[in-house]
């Protein structure tokens, strides 16, 4: 079993570690920052019948009073702020330091009357987990970075090594390269705690495909690379991450700079993206710094940059809808808001929110300022109706036939309270 000296680390990478081992088995847990004050809670899990919480604490060895302080205030906390507004089912303290029968019954005692599954994750506990990370381990404590940077380097390469397309047949030389990419793919998976590596050779040019065909998928896709190994084939390297909070555990940055014409429609795009955060398409631009996993291009050049939003779980959100309504307040119609993406302005303090109806007729846009909620632009188009069944489209036809000059459109909770100022049709 592989141990984890704990009394040796910083309490800053106990901390993380953990974090790291909780969220890694919980891949749609989320960690809570910090500074935006956590509730009493590091990390939570959400579950169809309530949320895991769990508290996580750096503390070694036998609980110091100061200690005891800390974990009754973090609870005092939770059961203040968090209980009353989060469907809770469990509550967890973990901390690497196995607890004695008094600090149990100190625990029962602090968490009396809850109602909620209390329990102390210990360090044996935490060493059991640690041995099914070992790529976790390496990571932290020893030469695991090293390790992917070298089979990155194999990986990028790798085309360029591969037989002479004159001297072999097609079949052979794309046996060849799937045969060695598979290979690196699980090697590199194996060494990188928080993403999955996956390789695939195609037959073509890069320069000839969708350019957003592998991003607009399901999964957790962080980076997509296209690197033209001959003339004839490409491959397509996919970083995926392993849990949601990969992307801060292991964050993908970088500087990029813009270049818009004064007064066009590209620029007032770029504003919004500054000031709400709404997605932009094929921008002229050049990408100065990335830093991250390896794979991520270690040179700058100029390219054409688009910033998408992807839709996701709706989390603490509520479920939304769009509603015509008569200058009385009567409701005439309701359509549900799906596929619902949210984003926050660089710059300002605008918010971007975007949906459409189930039938997939409406799409809306909301560009709001977050400091006056009754100030915001409303952008709706409409789809084609091509492919789509009476039923799917009747529900937004009938909103459509219903609007005039004294009605109006809001958004609201659904089947509860307006969120923004209604808009006249």
């Amino acid at each position: 079993m592989t141990l984890v000296n704990w009394e040796r680390l910083p309490g800053e990478t106990v901390e993380e570690f953990v974090a790291a081992m909780l969220l890694l088995r919980h891949p749609h847990g989320n960690r809570i920052t910090p500074s935006r004050g956590d509730r009493g809670v590091d990390i939570r899990v959400a579950n169809p019948d309530g949320y895991d919480i769990y508290q996580v604490k750096r503390f070694c060895r036998p609980l110091t009073s100061r200690q005891v302080t800390d974990v009754e205030n973090s609870w005092q906390r939770f059961v203040d702020e968090t209980l009353p507004v989060l469907p809770v089912r469990s509550w967890t303290l973990v901390t690497p330091w196995n607890p004695t029968h008094e600090r149990l019954e100190w625990l029962e005692r602090l968490t009396a009357g809850s109602g909620l599954r209390i329990s102390w994750m210990d360090r044996d506990h935490l060493d059991g987990m640690a041995a099914d990370h070992p790529a976790l381990i390496a990571y932290y404590f020893g030469d695991g970075g090293e390790r992917i940077q070298h089979l990155m380097a194999q990986a990028l390469q790798g085309g360029r090594d591969l037989p002479d397309p004159g001297q072999v047949s097609a079949e052979s030389l794309l046996t060849a390269a799937i045969e060695r990419y598979a290979g690196l793919a699980a090697a590199l998976t194996d060494v990188d705690p928080f993403y999955r590596y996956e390789f695939d050779v195609r037959e073509g040019r890069v320069s000839e495909q969708p350019w957003d065909g592998d991003v607009l998928r399901e999964d957790l896709t962080a980076f997509v690379r296209y690197l033209q190994l001959n003339e004839r084939h490409y491959l397509v390297m996919r970083l995926v991450a392993r849990a949601v909070e990969s992307f801060s555990l292991r964050p993908i940055t970088g500087s990029l700079e813009l270049q818009v014409p004064v007064d066009s429609a590209e620029r007032q795009a770029v504003e919004e993206f500054l000031h709400y955060g709404a997605p932009f398409a094929d921008i002229d631009g050049t990408i100065t710094h990335s830093s991250g996993p390896p794979g991520l291009p270690d040179e700058s050049g100029p390219g054409r940059l688009s910033f998408m939003v992807a839709a996701g779980a709706a989390g603490d959100r509520p479920d939304l809808e769009v509603r015509l309504v008569a200058e009385d307040g009567t409701v005439l119609h309701a359509l549900d808001l799906v596929q619902v993406r949210t984003s926050r302005g660089l710059d300002g303090p605008g918010i971007w929110l975007a949906g459409q109806d189930p039938g997939g007729l409406l799409h809306l846009q909301f560009l709001v300022n977050a400091g006056d909620r009754d100030t915001f632009r409303l952008q709706v188009d409409l789809d084609d109706l091509v492919g789509k069944t009476p039923a799917e489209v009747l529900p937004a036809m009938r909103l459509l036939a219903a609007l005039a000059p004294d009605t109006a459109l809001l958004l609201a909770v659904r089947g509860g309270p307006r969120l923004l100022a209604p808009v006249a049709a």
